[in-house]
Protein backbone atom coordinates (compact mmCIF):
# COMPACT_ATOMS: atom_id res chain seq x y z
CA UNK A 1 0.00 0.00 0.00
CA UNK A 2 1.83 3.72 -0.77
CA UNK A 3 -1.30 5.67 0.17
CA UNK A 4 -4.03 5.57 2.96
CA UNK A 5 -6.90 7.39 3.62
CA UNK A 6 -6.87 7.49 7.09
CA UNK A 7 -8.81 10.47 7.80
CA UNK A 8 -12.30 8.95 6.08
CA UNK A 9 -15.25 10.14 7.52
CA UNK A 10 -18.90 11.12 7.20
CA UNK A 11 -17.88 14.18 5.47
CA UNK A 12 -15.80 11.94 2.57
CA UNK A 13 -19.37 10.56 1.03
CA UNK A 14 -19.26 11.48 -3.34
CA UNK A 15 -16.97 10.64 -5.69
CA UNK A 16 -15.64 14.40 -5.87
CA UNK A 17 -14.01 13.23 -2.20
CA UNK A 18 -11.88 9.60 -2.82
CA UNK A 19 -9.07 9.52 -3.57
CA UNK A 20 -7.26 9.33 -7.53
CA UNK A 21 -3.80 9.03 -8.18
CA UNK A 22 -1.99 8.75 -11.28
CA UNK A 23 1.33 7.82 -12.56
CA UNK A 24 4.39 10.07 -12.74
CA UNK A 25 5.46 10.01 -16.82
CA UNK A 26 8.84 7.92 -15.82
CA UNK A 27 6.94 6.12 -13.51
CA UNK A 28 9.27 7.21 -10.25
CA UNK A 29 6.04 8.47 -8.56
CA UNK A 30 2.43 9.28 -8.69
CA UNK A 31 0.08 12.52 -7.83
CA UNK A 32 -2.68 12.00 -6.06
CA UNK A 33 -5.81 13.65 -4.43
CA UNK A 34 -7.13 13.05 -0.99
CA UNK A 35 -9.59 15.24 1.12
CA UNK A 36 -9.22 15.15 4.88
CA UNK A 37 -12.41 15.00 6.47
CA UNK A 38 -10.84 16.53 9.70
CA UNK A 39 -10.57 20.26 7.44
CA UNK A 40 -12.51 19.10 4.37
CA UNK A 41 -10.00 20.23 2.37
CA UNK A 42 -8.92 18.36 -0.83
CA UNK A 43 -5.23 18.41 -1.72
CA UNK A 44 -3.17 17.48 -4.99
CA UNK A 45 -0.37 15.60 -3.84
CA UNK A 46 3.00 13.85 -5.31
CA UNK A 47 4.35 11.40 -3.85
CA UNK A 48 8.21 10.16 -4.91
CA UNK A 49 7.88 6.24 -4.47
CA UNK A 50 12.09 5.93 -4.51
CA UNK A 51 12.89 8.28 -1.11
CA UNK A 52 8.62 8.19 0.09
CA UNK A 53 8.59 11.86 0.36
CA UNK A 54 5.46 14.36 -0.21
CA UNK A 55 4.83 16.99 -1.77
CA UNK A 56 1.86 19.32 -1.58
CA UNK A 57 1.20 20.70 -5.37
CA UNK A 58 -1.94 22.26 -4.57
CA UNK A 59 -4.21 23.27 -1.85
CA UNK A 60 -8.05 24.13 -2.24
CA UNK A 61 -10.12 26.03 -0.22
CA UNK A 62 -12.29 24.62 2.78
CA UNK A 63 -15.54 22.75 1.43
CA UNK A 64 -14.35 23.10 -2.30
CA UNK A 65 -13.94 19.35 -4.38
CA UNK A 66 -11.32 18.92 -6.85
CA UNK A 67 -10.66 16.43 -10.00
CA UNK A 68 -7.58 16.26 -11.56
CA UNK A 69 -5.97 14.95 -14.80
CA UNK A 70 -2.46 14.75 -15.53
CA UNK A 71 -0.79 15.59 -18.60
CA UNK A 72 0.99 12.96 -21.00
CA UNK A 73 4.82 14.63 -20.55
CA UNK A 74 3.89 14.77 -16.95
CA UNK A 75 4.93 17.96 -16.22
CA UNK A 76 1.27 19.88 -15.50
CA UNK A 77 -2.31 18.91 -13.80
CA UNK A 78 -5.03 19.98 -14.59
CA UNK A 79 -7.57 20.53 -11.70
CA UNK A 80 -11.07 21.21 -11.99
CA UNK A 81 -12.36 22.72 -8.71
CA UNK A 82 -15.78 22.86 -7.91
CA UNK A 83 -16.76 26.15 -5.58
CA UNK A 84 -18.03 25.50 -1.84
CA UNK A 85 -21.94 26.40 -3.10
CA UNK A 86 -21.55 23.61 -5.82
CA UNK A 87 -22.68 26.07 -8.62
CA UNK A 88 -19.10 27.33 -10.70
CA UNK A 89 -16.28 24.94 -11.40
CA UNK A 90 -13.18 26.25 -12.20
CA UNK A 91 -10.05 24.69 -14.22
CA UNK A 92 -6.72 25.14 -13.19
CA UNK A 93 -3.46 24.11 -14.69
CA UNK A 94 -0.74 23.58 -12.17
CA UNK A 95 2.87 23.51 -13.57
CA UNK A 96 4.48 20.47 -11.78
CA UNK A 97 8.09 22.39 -10.98
CA UNK A 98 6.54 25.31 -9.88
CA UNK A 99 4.45 26.64 -6.76
CA UNK A 100 1.89 28.38 -8.85
CA UNK A 101 -1.19 27.80 -11.27
CA UNK A 102 -3.68 29.35 -14.33
CA UNK A 103 -7.02 29.47 -14.63
CA UNK A 104 -8.31 28.43 -18.22
CA UNK A 105 -11.89 28.73 -17.88
CA UNK A 106 -14.91 28.88 -14.94
CA UNK A 107 -18.26 28.16 -15.55
CA UNK A 108 -21.56 26.93 -14.23
CA UNK A 109 -22.68 23.44 -13.96
CA UNK A 110 -26.10 22.36 -13.57
CA UNK A 111 -24.76 18.61 -12.30
CA UNK A 112 -23.45 17.61 -9.13
CA UNK A 113 -20.94 14.82 -10.36
CA UNK A 114 -17.57 14.73 -10.89
CA UNK A 115 -16.32 15.72 -14.56
CA UNK A 116 -14.88 13.05 -16.63
CA UNK A 117 -11.52 15.31 -18.24
CA UNK A 118 -8.67 14.28 -20.22
CA UNK A 119 -5.52 15.71 -22.50
CA UNK A 120 -4.84 15.03 -25.78
CA UNK A 121 -1.60 12.81 -26.50
CA UNK A 122 -0.07 16.18 -27.38
CA UNK A 123 -1.02 18.14 -24.63
CA UNK A 124 -2.36 21.00 -26.61
CA UNK A 125 -6.16 20.45 -25.72
CA UNK A 126 -8.23 19.69 -22.56
CA UNK A 127 -11.25 17.32 -22.49
CA UNK A 128 -13.97 17.86 -20.32
CA UNK A 129 -17.66 17.01 -19.79
CA UNK A 130 -20.45 19.68 -18.83
CA UNK A 131 -24.13 19.55 -17.96
CA UNK A 132 -26.17 22.61 -19.10
CA UNK A 133 -29.44 23.04 -18.04
CA UNK A 134 -32.14 21.49 -19.23
CA UNK A 135 -29.54 19.03 -20.70
CA UNK A 136 -30.18 15.37 -19.21
CA UNK A 137 -27.10 13.95 -20.29
CA UNK A 138 -23.49 15.44 -19.67
CA UNK A 139 -21.79 17.08 -23.09
CA UNK A 140 -18.36 17.26 -23.98
CA UNK A 141 -16.27 20.24 -24.11
CA UNK A 142 -12.97 20.88 -25.42
CA UNK A 143 -10.11 24.13 -24.27
CA UNK A 144 -6.92 24.82 -25.60
CA UNK A 145 -4.14 24.81 -22.37
CA UNK A 146 -2.72 27.75 -24.22
CA UNK A 147 -5.76 29.65 -23.25
CA UNK A 148 -9.57 30.43 -25.45
CA UNK A 149 -13.03 30.00 -24.76
CA UNK A 150 -14.03 26.38 -24.23
CA UNK A 151 -16.17 24.48 -27.49
CA UNK A 152 -19.35 22.15 -26.99
CA UNK A 153 -17.96 18.91 -28.86
CA UNK A 154 -21.65 16.74 -28.34
CA UNK A 155 -23.06 14.27 -25.85
CA UNK A 156 -22.35 10.59 -27.64
CA UNK A 157 -22.07 9.08 -24.67
CA UNK A 158 -25.09 8.56 -21.76
CA UNK A 159 -23.92 9.15 -17.97
CA UNK A 160 -20.85 10.10 -19.39
CA UNK A 161 -18.19 9.73 -16.10
CA UNK A 162 -14.70 9.23 -18.01
CA UNK A 163 -12.86 9.00 -21.06
CA UNK A 164 -9.48 8.24 -22.03
CA UNK A 165 -7.31 8.82 -25.50
CA UNK A 166 -5.81 6.54 -27.73
CA UNK A 167 -2.06 7.75 -28.20
CA UNK A 168 -3.26 8.50 -31.63
CA UNK A 169 -4.98 11.02 -30.98
CA UNK A 170 -7.99 10.13 -33.23
CA UNK A 171 -10.05 7.81 -30.98
CA UNK A 172 -11.49 8.43 -27.28
CA UNK A 173 -12.44 5.68 -25.07
CA UNK A 174 -15.63 6.72 -22.85
CA UNK A 175 -17.66 5.25 -19.82
CA UNK A 176 -21.10 5.95 -19.19
CA UNK A 177 -23.20 4.95 -16.05
CA UNK A 178 -27.04 4.80 -16.35
CA UNK A 179 -28.91 4.56 -12.82
CA UNK A 180 -30.85 0.86 -13.17
CA UNK A 181 -28.70 -0.08 -16.16
CA UNK A 182 -24.90 -1.43 -16.70
CA UNK A 183 -21.64 0.60 -16.97
CA UNK A 184 -21.23 1.10 -20.74
CA UNK A 185 -17.53 1.41 -21.69
CA UNK A 186 -17.63 2.50 -25.36
CA UNK A 187 -14.87 3.48 -28.38
CA UNK A 188 -15.88 6.64 -30.58
CA UNK A 189 -14.62 7.26 -33.70
CA UNK A 190 -14.78 9.91 -36.49
CA UNK A 191 -16.10 11.86 -33.01
CA UNK A 192 -13.12 13.95 -32.46
CA UNK A 193 -13.34 17.40 -34.58
CA UNK A 194 -11.08 17.68 -37.51
CA UNK A 195 -7.90 19.93 -36.41
CA UNK A 196 -7.02 20.42 -40.06
CA UNK A 197 -10.48 21.65 -40.98
CA UNK A 198 -10.77 23.89 -38.08
CA UNK A 199 -7.53 25.35 -38.72
CA UNK A 200 -7.85 25.77 -42.50
CA UNK A 201 -11.10 27.86 -41.27
CA UNK A 202 -9.46 30.20 -39.04
CA UNK A 203 -7.32 31.16 -42.19
CA UNK A 204 -10.23 32.58 -43.95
Amino acid sequence: MLVSDETRGPLVLTPWTRMKGEWTSEGRGIFYVITDSRTDISRVVYKDLEDGSEKDLYKAAPEERIWMSVSPGGQEIAVMELAADRKIRTLKIIPVNEQKFSVLCAFKDDNNAFPAMGWTPDSKYIYFSRVIGDDEEPSIWRIEVSGGEPKRLGSPSPGLISLSFHPDGKRVALCGFTRGKSDELWVMDNFLPDEKSEATKGQK
